[in-house]
């Protein structure tokens, strides 16, 4: 069997000195590809304009060690739609300050923004992370006045997470009153 990654091939069948080169060259390219992205976040959210909004930071919406957020909120208008975003990571990463450009994005285009972080895999199972993004549902309906329509935004990860509670009926029975509020949904590589 033989399985090829970015032009490397590993055999089964090969020395084991060669399946150690092939382990370490993989563990390479992570580290430089995680150095990339990492460095690609910080210089995106260095240069996002800090816009006319008021940044709320590490708000707690439940009591596991993740379950803080960002609220980004701009003065005046009462009606200003909020926009809850669920950021993506393979369930495995991410940090709600990776998408501050997000969120000063969206407010710089006139929303309010919820932005929480939740816990991650393997930490804890998929239900444990719904249950957070659940939980930042609840606050964000809670805590944003009910004439500001609300829509829920996320990527990859974040897009399904929030893609369900969105469409699934059972999900969004736990959270009081949200058939009525949520106006919408945008979904980002999902």
């Amino acid at each position: 069997l033989t399985s090829h990654t970015s032009g490397i091939c590993c055999s089964r069948k090969a020395p084991n000195n060669t399946l150690i080169s092939c382990y370490k060259l993989l563990k390479i390219k992570e580290l430089i590809g995680g150095f990339y992205q990492s460095a690609g976040l910080n210089l995106i959210n260095a240069i996002a304009r800090s816009g006319d909004y008021e940044r709320l930071s590490d708000i707690p919406f439940g009591s596991a060690h993740r379950n803080y957020l960002d609220h980004y909120r701009i003065d005046g208008d009462s009606a200003r739609p909020t926009v809850l975003f669920f950021y993506g990571g393979n369930w495995r990463s991410g940090n709600k300050a990776d998408y501050r450009f997000v969120a000063d994005t969206l407010a710089c285009q006139g929303f309010n923004v919820v932005v929480p972080d939740y816990r991650l895999y393997p930490s804890v199972r998929f239900p444990e992370i719904l249950q957070d993004a659940q939980l930042a549902y609840q606050w964000t309906l809670e805590n944003v006045p009910e004439n500001q329509p609300l829509f829920i935004m996320g990527h990859s990860a974040g897009a399904q997470l929030g893609s369900l509670l969105t469409l699934n009926q059972s999900l969004l029975s736990q959270s009081y009153n949200c058939d009525q509020r949520l106006s919408g949904f945008v979904g980002l590589a999902g």
